[in-house]
């Protein structure tokens, strides 16, 4: 949840998986966790990341559009900078303005009364 809750991700390609465990677990996802998948993940990705339980590798999260990138461990960091490089000197206020806009549906979600609620 906390790598979805970015605006881009850079996975190491020789280490971890992204996985969305909770049908294994037998739980179900808070709205507010729901609705942050269904906004960073494309449609099908949703569905079967949620209903499957799948594990993907850093070459299928770059395929799927879960990350933005994969790179070896020593470049992690390195991409992730350069990644968003072309952001500095931007309006810092404009760039928040405009994320408010953008998720402002996913932040009441994350924020309003449901933000807890588990759908039946």
């Amino acid at each position: 949840m906390l790598a979805l809750a970015h605006d881009w991700r850079v996975m190491r390609t020789d280490r971890g998986f992204f996985c969305l465990p909770e049908l294994d677990l037998g739980m179900p996802l808070p709205v507010g966790m729901r609705s942050l998948i269904k906004e960073k993940l494309g449609a099908q990705v949703f569905r079967d990341s949620i209903l499957t339980a799948a594990r993907f590798g850093a070459e299928d999260c770059v395929r799927l559009g879960i990350v933005d990138q994969a790179a070896a461990e020593v470049d992690v960091l390195a991409s992730a900078v350069e990644r968003v490089r072309p952001l500095a000197g931007k309006s810092r206020e404009a760039f928040k303005a405009l994320k408010r806009g953008m998720y402002a549906e996913l932040i009441e979600d994350l924020t309003g009364p449901r933000a807890v609620s588990i759908p039946q």
